[in-house]
C-alpha cells in the first residue's frame, strides 16, 4: 500500500500511476484537487486507488489523512510526501511539517 500526495498533477499523479501500472500496487492518493484526484481513480484499474481531496497545510487534515490510510489497508509500505504548497512552506519560520 502506497501514500501519495499531491496526486491530481504533476509528478506525485504520474508516480501514482507508475505504483499501479508498473507494480501492481495500491494507492491512497490525496490532494487539494478532487476532481483531478476522481480522474486519476477512474483511469486506473477499479480498486486500485482510494482518494480523500483535502489541504495538507492543515493540521487536522494530515491527522484524518493518516487515520484513513491505516484505515484502509492498516499499514502503509511506501509515502511519497510531496505537495506543493505545502513542501514550500517546509523551513520557513513558524512552519511546521
Amino acid at each position: 500500500m502506497a501514500l501519495v500526495t499531491g496526486a491530481s498533477a504533476g509528478l506525485g499523479r504520474e508516480i501514482a500511476r507508475q505504483l499501479v501500472l508498473g507494480r501492481g500496487m495500491t494507492v491512497l492518493a490525496t490532494a487539494r484537487r478532487m476532481d483531478r484526484l476522481e480522474a486519476l481513480r477512474d483511469e486506473l484499474p477499479a480498486g486500485s486507488v482510494a482518494i480523500l481531496g483535502g489541504d495538507l497545510a492543515d493540521p487536522a487534515f494530515r491527522d484524518r489523512l493518516w487515520t484513513w490510510a491505516l484505515g484502509q489497508a492498516g499499514r502503509v509500505d511506501l509515502m511519497r510526501w510531496a505537495p506543493g504548497h505545502f513542501a514550500r512552506e517546509i523551513g520557513r519560520e513558524g512552519s511546521s511539517p
